[in-house]
């Protein structure tokens, strides 16, 4: 048997660092992993996933699934594409007349002759490859992390080469991505129209040796051509002699892979023995590579080392503004060193130190993957008091579960969506480790339980609502020029369901977004409002100066004015969720016991979310189904309440006095709790046991699903109750 088909056995270790090693893994058991989406406060976040097949990453991009730059896949479809479209690396060895190819961590035939040794290290910051060719002399060594702290979204990628024997080698590599999805590609059109968007793909920019690639027009059907402004780039280089040397890539796969269109082989470059950057190339109407050719000539022990960038500009002027920058010797070095910075000071809040090393390291990932899916608070502070504000929480959109829809916005101060339960449970600690949100979580989860005891599933950003506008003018004063206060108070009043896109994003409601509703947008009452990154940004594409810090001015901002919680019905009503409540409210005293009168007798700042959903009465969900009695499509929309809903000036999922036309309705915490001990009480199922399954849905355990359907009842919730 040749020596690369012989199945070496993986190993598996902690370092003293606290990596996880994972050796030979091409023969381990499959897994999927993801990097945290957490680029800091002034930062713009990347959704990365991996595997442990070949070269890793197997997709990557922002903001969600629509804006994917290496296509979405979930895990059994990752496990076998990852090898064929993620990253690849070709290298071709002359060795006098004869010429061998080997592509690095690959684990198919093209390297069935060789004895190979990789491994994979895994941080909660970052992934590092490395494979040493004991047959041909020469280790290869991949690093990825995103970049943090900056106006873009990207993953940097190093490549170092090395040769480990004592005779010079000449080597021709190419290194990259057999596809770049362009942006505004949504993935509808790569799973179903993958051929048809090709027509609207185009790459431009390369005449400054860095690719942007995005589709041409919006391809709605629709009389109205809207240009997409945003983009994917490709950026890569290295220095020779300390000088830097930007690197085209190749955005054309087939002059590579020539009539392979799998990518198996790249064929036209083990063909050609003098292989050149084309000077011309097919950038429009196909799905484009991007791939880096480089010479090299490497003596005994030497190592060559490249780098590169993957990611999303919101122009084409910024790229090429950013590009000097980017490339400076220090910049790589220093934003892989924020990147592990912020995510090890994240971990700090719960660092342990047992006689266990595994232990502790558990205790900081376990913590993390908390703040990724119920976030992070961060406590803005003026001199009118304080607010509380989470970042970098997403709905788990991992690729075993492929079936969420994550989201990360792709501003400062990023936020995603989450189910209720999920947030909910990951935050129910968080005032042991930040007393200092103090009630905020208790208040915001309460808040959003409904009359009826029950509660919208997705929740999404924390958004603000100017509300002292006169104020907020006078006090602005202190902090910018007087010339541009109105340009600022324009900016705060924009409607709300813009101000969270980007400019492209309003312009093209087909690339996996909901435009706005007519007849809300319409209506002259129609809310505005903000969130702390759109407000940073437009800050900074404008030039405005401020004479505080960023931080600073966003408590001032903030002071003046009102929070709206964004949330969304979801489907049917799960019969559990109320009860996280309960921790959060244990959790709170544990920390503030003094404030156990206070808290639940006498502020009054609870409200009611109001829903357009309904629960039908027994009479018109119990029928019959194949002979057989069920209790079918519980939950049904109330147009009359929609109608109330979309008329109000603003909070409109708030429950009014007057039968939904008076002032928001605010009492106390016992009262809300009463209000559903009653309905609770009431959903007792007919033996007095457990409460009904009433509204659809059953509790956590999905898998029980079916239950609804036949009049299930659990008894977990009665002990809560």
């Amino acid at each position: 048997m040749p020596e690369g088909l012989k199945t070496k056995k993986p190993k598996y270790y902690l370092t003293e660092n606290g990596e996880f090693i994972l050796e030979n893994y091409n023969s381990s058991k499959p897994f999927a992993s993801f990097f945290p989406g957490i680029a800091g406060k002034y930062g713009i976040p990347m959704w990365v996933f991996y595997v442990n097949r070949c070269q890793a990453i197997s997709s990557f991009g922002t903001r969600d699934k629509d804006h994917a730059i290496l296509e979405f896949f979930p895990a059994n479809k990752a496990w076998q594409l990852t090898s064929l479209r993620g990253f690849r690396t070709f290298i071709k060895i002359f060795s006098g007349k004869k010429t061998i190819l080997y592509e690095p961590f690959h684990n198919g035939f093209i390297n069935s002759s060789f004895n190979l040794n990789n491994r994979m290290q895994i941080s909660s910051y970052g992934l590092i490859l490395e494979e040493k060719n004991l047959s041909l002399g020469i280790s290869v060594k991949v690093e990825y992390f995103n970049i943090p702290n900056d106006t873009y979204a990207a993953l940097a990628r190093i490549v170092t080469i090395k040769n480990l024997s004592r005779a010079p080698k000449s080597l021709q590599v190419l290194d990259g991505l057999p596809q770049v999805v362009p942006f505004g590609t949504s993935n509808l059109f790569l799973k179903k129209l993958g051929r048809t968007i090709e027509a609207w793909m185009k790459v431009e920019n390369l005449q400054n040796k860095v690719p942007f690639y995005k589709l041409d027009v919006d391809p709605t059907d629709r009389p109205e051509v809207v240009h997409i402004k945003e983009g994917n780039f490709y950026l890569g280089f290295h220095y020779n002699k300390d000088k830097l040397q930007i690197l085209r890539p190749i955005v054309d796969p087939q002059y590579i892979f020539g009539p392979v269109t799998d990518f198996s082989l790249p064929s036209n470059f083990l063909s050609t023995k003098d292989f050149r950057n084309p000077k011309k190339e097919i950038v429009i109407s196909k799905t484009p590579s991007g791939f880096l050719l480089l010479d090299l000539k490497l003596s005994s022990l030497e190592e060559k080392t490249f780098y590169s960038l993957i990611g999303y500009m919101r122009s084409q002027e910024a790229l090429n503004k950013s590009i000097a920058r980017i490339t400076a010797p220090s910049y790589l070095s220093q934003k892989r060193e924020e990147n592990k910075k912020i995510i090890e000071e994240l971990q700090q809040d719960i660092f342990t130190n047992s006689n266990s090393k595994a232990f502790d390291l558990y205790a900081k990932q376990t913590y993390l993957d908390n703040i990724i899916r119920g976030g992070y608070p961060v406590v803005f502070e003026s001199e009118f008091g304080k607010s509380v504000f989470y970042l970098y929480s997403r709905k788990h959109g991992d690729l075993e579960r492929d079936y969420n829809k994550f989201q990360l916005q792709p501003t400062y101060f990023s936020q995603g969506n989450g189910n209720y339960r999920d947030m909910n449970q990951n935050r129910r600690c968080d005032v042991w480790f930040n007393p200092e949100i103090n009630d905020e979580n208790m208040i915001s989860f309460f808040n959003l339980i409904q009359a009826d005891g029950f509660n919208p599933l997705v929740i999404k950003g924390l958004s603000f609502m100017l509300k002292d506008e006169a104020g907020l003018k006078l006090k602005l004063r202190g902090l910018v020029e007087e010339k541009q206060i109105p340009q600022i108070l324009s900016f705060l009043n924009k409607p709300f369901s813009l101000l969270h896109k980007t400019a492209s994003e309003e312009k093209h409601p087909q690339i996996g977004f909901t435009p706005l509703d007519k007849s809300a947008s319409q209506d002259k009452h129609y809310l505005t409002g903000f969130t702390p990154g759109d407000v940073i940004l437009f800050l900074e594409q404008n030039k405005i100066k401020l004479k505080v810090s960023y931080d600073e001015f966003l408590g001032t901002l903030i002071v003046y004015s009102q929070k709206i919680q964004e949330a969304e019905h979801g489907d049917g009503f799960w019969i559990d969720h109320w009860t996280y409540n309960l921790d959060l409210l244990e959790s709170y005293l544990g920390i503030y016991p003094e404030k156990l009168k206070e808290t639940v007798f006498e502020k009054r700042n609870f409200t009611f979310y109001d829903n357009t959903e309904i629960v039908k009465p027994r009479a018109e969900k119990y029928l019959i189904k194949d002979g057989q009695i069920r209790q079918l499509h519980s939950v049904v929309p109330d147009e009359r309440k929609r109608e109330m809903l979309r008329k109000r000036i603003d909070q409109p999922h708030l429950v009014r006095k007057q039968y939904g036309a008076g002032e928001i309705y605010q009492t106390s915490l016992i009262n809300k709790l009463l209000c559903l001990l009653v309905n609770k009480l009431a959903s007792l199922d007919p033996f007095g046991v457990g409460i009904e399954m009433e509204a659809d849905k059953p509790n956590w355990f999905d898998a029980l699903n079916g239950l609804p359907a036949l009049f299930g009842s659990s008894i977990c919730e009665t002990f809560e109750l």
